[in-house]
């Protein structure tokens, strides 16, 4: 009802790296399906944020990360053609290495990713359309050796996905 108060969903995105590679993955479901971004999932009650990342990696890709840590934190909120916020997210992001110690799973889990691959990093000007733009942003911040903080909102429309505003 009008009275329930709605509140940021809490997402952990992880930037899985391997030398000169990003792991990235395909969304398969709205809000942004169809397009390129980091790794995700929900924060659930209790859980730390490492172990969700370790846990999000495996089930959408079948890898193993190693050395997680915090790279930045952003709030997102996306807009439909009128304006109106339609989703709002509150991205912590963790920038993590592949274990290559372990052999990638295969999948068991029906997740929310259509598919996934290895993207040169830094990301390549050709590659930059088909990822999410704030996605790019929080990408290119991997180098920064202290977490950032930003606040995006982008505009959906039945064509693209555009990036409306950054606050630093």
């Amino acid at each position: 009802d009008m009275y329930k108060e709605k509140n940021p969903l809490t997402v952990c995105l992880i930037g899985v790296l391997d030398e000169n590679k990003i792991l990235l993955v395909k969304r398969k479901r709205e809000p942004l399906a169809g397009y390129w971004g980091l790794i995700g999932g929900r924060q659930t009650f209790g859980k730390e944020i490492r172990e969700v990342a370790s846990q999000e990696v495996m089930e959408e890709t079948g890898y193993t990360i190693k050395n997680p840590k915090i790279n930045g934190m952003y709030s997102e909120m996306i807009l439909n053609e009128n304006n109106e916020i339609q989703h709002h997210f509150l991205f912590i992001v963790v920038k993590a290495k592949l274990d290559k110690s372990k052999e990638r799973v295969e999948e068991v889990e029906n997740t929310d990713v259509e598919n996934f691959r290895w993207f040169d990093f830094p990301i390549r000007e050709e590659d930059k359309k088909y990822i999410i733009p704030s996605d790019l942003i929080m990408i290119s911040n991997f180098n920064s050796d202290k977490p950032v903080y930003k606040e995006f909102k982008m505009r959906e429309t039945k064509d693209r996905v555009e990036l409306v505003s950054v606050i630093e």
